[in-house]
């Protein structure tokens, strides 16, 4: 992956001291989608996604300098460079409970919430590791920490200049161009991952009639009983993602951009541009077509 820190190795830039085309950026208005069939995943995402209370940029940084405690060894603390550093599951749930959980903008969250936003998170770390392991043809216990960027980036408070400027420094290569490759093919998979499937896994495993309107917003189990087949979902996806893969890079996925390209393409609004990568809701509604 490319240089993920545009401003020092151990500081991802936030909203203080933008640029002027930093502030245009955040004026983009994305469009706002009428989903039908899969509204209910945004209907649970507003009520369960806690990250909307926090910035990309403010995840990413906490990210990058966690601090864990061996009782094994006294006392070791590691500030953890973010482009090489990989993460357990112990790690991750460590610092999905004592970060996340206890971040100075969250909101005083109930008990039983905190501990069903801890199983998502148990969750959320296999299915990220079980698609890491994939498309790596690897069978490794850890994730690299950008992966975990790929769950805030359209999870984190919408702020489009943050999403861009983060994107383009992960994927830009030493000739300042945005290609495609495995490290870039494996981020965008865990995010359309993340606002489709893995969602839906977690309330067909978790919720309950009795209380998923309380506990996940979502009206009904009968919202989304249609996709528990597995295979048929799949299938769903993976069409859904060729497709835009084609879209994105070509036929061939031979399409090269300089950053200045990708960083227009990314705000073009119109039908040939790719501002619906910047919002689950946006990327559902073009799933939505693929259903039957």
């Amino acid at each position: 992956m490319g240089n993920l820190c545009s401003k020092s190795d151990h500081e991802f830039t936030g909203p203080e001291g933008q640029t002027r085309e930093e502030e245009l950026l955040d004026t983009i208005i994305l469009p706002r989608p009428a989903l039908t069939k899969l509204n209910f995943l945004h209907k649970f995402e507003q009520k369960f996604n806690i990250l909307q209370h926090i910035q990309l940029t403010d995840f990413m940084n906490a990210l990058n300098n966690l601090k864990f405690e061996d009782n094994a060894n006294s006392r070791i603390n590691r500030i953890l460079k973010f482009q090489n550093f990989m993460l357990c599951k112990d790690e991750w749930m460590k610092f999905a409970e004592y970060k996340i959980l206890n971040f100075p903008t969250m909101p005083s969250l109930p008990g039983n919430t905190r501990s069903l936003l801890l199983g998502y998170f148990d969750d959320l770390f296999d299915h990220l590791l079980k698609n890491y392991n994939y498309f790596n043809e690897a069978s490794d216990l850890v994730v690299p920490k950008a992966i975990f960027v790929a769950y805030g980036f359209n999870h984190c408070a919408l702020k489009i200049s943050q999403k861009i400027n983060i994107f383009i420094n992960m994927f830009v290569n030493f000739e300042n161009e945005i290609e495609f490759n495995n490290n870039i093919y494996v981020f965008l998979y865990c995010v359309i991952l993340l606002a489709f499937d893995i969602p839906i896994i977690y309330l067909l495993k978790y919720a309950m009639p009795e209380n998923i309107h309380e506990d996940y917003g979502v009206n009904s189990t009968n919202d989304y009983m249609f996709l528990q087949d597995v295979d048929l979902r799949e299938k769903y996806f993976r069409e859904y993602f060729v497709s835009e893969i084609k879209f994105i890079f070509g036929e061939g996925e031979t399409k090269k951009y300089k950053k200045e390209e990708f960083k227009a393409f990314l705000t073009d609004v119109s039908d040939k541009g790719g501002y619906w990568l910047l919002d689950n809701n946006l990327i559902r509604s073009r799933i939505e077509k693929y259903l039957k």
